[in-house]
């Protein structure tokens, strides 16, 4: 083989993932640019593509730009027809003639799973459960279903409110007896008849995944991760067993939901947003003592009250047992609190590996 066709057999060597990933990323870049955008940092990634953090002259605060790398006409259409304090703004949405499109809206600062779940009060739950509450029942009431509701769907603005976003499985539908036979989800908010892909009503699979937010936001953790429940009020404890009903017509519709007495007081003050901070701190005043976390009323006056009688016994102990660990070995010993009288009762399934089904016991 002479030497010219060995270069020229290199030339026509196809390029890498690498370097066509960095010719598409630039290509975006300078698209957005020319539409008045300057992309200032990488939000995420996903299956549709990827979102970036941009500012523009003629919006205010930055804001977040959806990337799709296929044209979404459903879930274009919803965000045209969507307008709701608690589901995200949209600015504009531009699609363009190779079939990509670039949703601009409003950019938060975190999302409900990448908070730090556990050290909510309960009071802000409340608030933030109900404006979730709120933006779906709204959808529903416009003939959509979100489909996809999970902890990182919903955002928390800097003035602490939630935001529903991403309708990328997101559907308009007709009322019942009409139902889906198309079955996208994330499976571990699911709601069983999607996963055993039995034609179903939206409405009630929404409902379930709400029932799993809720816990998520209460314990930390989806039902089926619990090892053992946090004691629960009963009010709390009664919503949550609503949603979660493995029969989709025993399942309240979301309205409902927004009736139910453990959400009175928020339903009182929804318009205002609550500023006491996240954690419970020790040292709070006295009326931080009447906070309910976790379903457990009076929680901070109870912790500090057993602070205070214990506190002396420990420090006339201490000289003790710093003579006393130089002749013994400290074992730890762990003991297992017994939650049972407050654990809650869900209905129980287990999910067939060979069909990913999911069936009652």
């Amino acid at each position: 083989m002479s030497d010219s066709s060995k270069s020229c057999s290199l030339d026509l060597k196809p390029e890498t993932g690498c370097t066509q990933k960095s010719k598409e990323k630039t290509h975006t870049t300078n698209v957005l640019k020319s539409l008045g955008y300057q992309v200032v940092d990488h939000l995420g990634e996903g299956g549709f593509g990827e979102v970036k953090l941009a500012t523009a002259e003629r919006h205010p605060k930055p804001v977040a730009i959806k990337i799709l790398k296929y044209r979404n006409s459903e879930e274009i259409a919803i965000l045209k027809t969507v307008r709701h304090p608690n589901i995200i703004q949209v600015h504009e949405i531009f699609e363009m003639p190779n079939g990509n499109a670039f949703i601009v809206m409003e950019a938060a600062e975190m999302d409900l799973e990448s908070r730090a779940i556990k050290e909510i009060p309960i009071d802000k739950i409340r608030l933030w459960f109900f404006q979730l509450l709120s933006a779906v029942d709204y959808l529903h009431q416009q003939g959509i279903a979100h489909r996809d509701l999970k902890c990182c769907n919903v955002l928390l603005t800097a003035d602490s409110q939630a935001k529903l976003t991403d309708f990328g499985i997101g559907c308009f539908f007709k009322y019942f007896p009409d139902l889906c036979d198309t079955y996208p989800c994330t499976p571990e908010y699911a709601a069983p008849e999607v996963l055993n892909q039995i034609p179903y009503d939206p409405k009630k699979s929404d409902v379930w995944s709400l029932g799993l937010i809720l816990h998520e936001m209460l314990t930390g953790r989806l039902p089926y991760e619990c090892t053992s429940d946090l004691p629960l009020s009963e009010p709390c404890r009664s919503i949550i067993q609503s949603m979660l009903q493995h029969e989709p017509s025993d399942r309240p519709s979301v309205n409902k939901l927004l009736q139910h007495p453990w959400l009175q007081s928020t339903a009182e003050r929804s318009d205002k947003s609550l500023e006491r901070p996240a954690r419970v701190q020790e040292d709070d005043d006295a009326d931080q003592s009447k906070v309910e976390y976790h379903g457990c009323l009076n929680f901070a006056a109870v912790k500090r009250a057993a602070k205070a009688l214990v506190a002396p016994i420990v420090r006339a102990f201490r000289p003790i047992r710093k003579n006393m660990s130089k002749i013994f070995s400290r074992d730890k010993v762990v003991q297992d609190a017994d939650h049972s009288a407050g654990r809650l009762k869900f209905p129980k399934f287990k999910i067939s590996k060979k069909r990913a089904k999911v069936h009652p016991l």
